[in-house]
């Protein structure tokens, strides 16, 4: 039976995998088994905690798709809500046709998780004790944030530099922005003053103007 419609589903990576003598290509086989049994309500379908197994050619790397626990929708034979089961995937490693090694981890997934690379997860212990492999996105998330932390120390870099171009421009956005916000100066035939700037010089008790005069820039 296809996986009923409206079931959230995670695309699980895992391998390549070598030996680490000479790096030969091994096999990989993988059994996801879910730790328990539900039923999807929208259509009644019962789907059994029992194993699926995918495997990889050496050399290459294996693709599985399992339902995601983390999803509303699943009951019980009694009609609880069930959600948020664990999955064991025990990975064995085929070289030649010989098991020359095995592994097994239990991981879950969150409700935003559609991809997952099993050989990065992480071992966590909840609250209650109990340890789980979850996908590494904080890696992922520390690299994002120090891209955007370099882009943002690159555009203050450059903000004096552009401030001053744009300065130069009458008609730029800032240079209009500015004009409006404080005071418009214009020459006698009524357009921008350019290239110079109004120097305006108060009285000793800053009640009045003493001088207007104008500078080149």
């Amino acid at each position: 039976m296809a996986i009923p419609p409206g079931v959230q589903t995670c695309q699980i990576t895992f391998g390549p995998a070598g030996t680490l003598a000479t790096g030969k290509d091994v096999e990989m086989r993988v059994k996801f088994t879910p730790s328990r049994s539900a039923v999807w309500q929208a259509t009644g379908a019962p789907l059994i905690g029992a194993s699926d197994e995918f495997t990889s050619e050496a050399g290459q790397r294996g693709v599985a798709t399992v339902i995601n626990p983390d999803q509303a929708g699943f009951i019980d034979e009694a009609g609880n809500a069930v959600r948020n089961w664990t999955i064991r995937a025990v990975v064995e490693y085929i070289l030649d046709g010989r098991l020359i090694a095995d592994a097994a981890k239990v991981f879950t997934l969150t409700s935003t998780d559609t991809t997952m690379d099993l050989d990065t997860v992480i071992p966590v212990t909840s609250s209650a004790g109990v340890t789980v492999a979850i996908p590494d996105t904080w890696s992922i998330r520390v690299i994002a944030a120090e891209g955007a932390a370099l882009a943002a120390a690159q555009a203050l870099a450059n903000l004096p530099a552009a401030m001053s171009s744009e300065l130069d421009k009458p008609a730029s956005p800032f240079t209009t922005k500015l004009s409006n916000t404080y005071v418009t100066f214009l020459n006698h035939d009524g357009s921008p003053v350019t290239g110079k700037h109004v120097v305006i010089t108060l009285t000793a008790d800053q009640a009045d103007i003493a001088d207007i005069t104008v500078e080149a820039i």
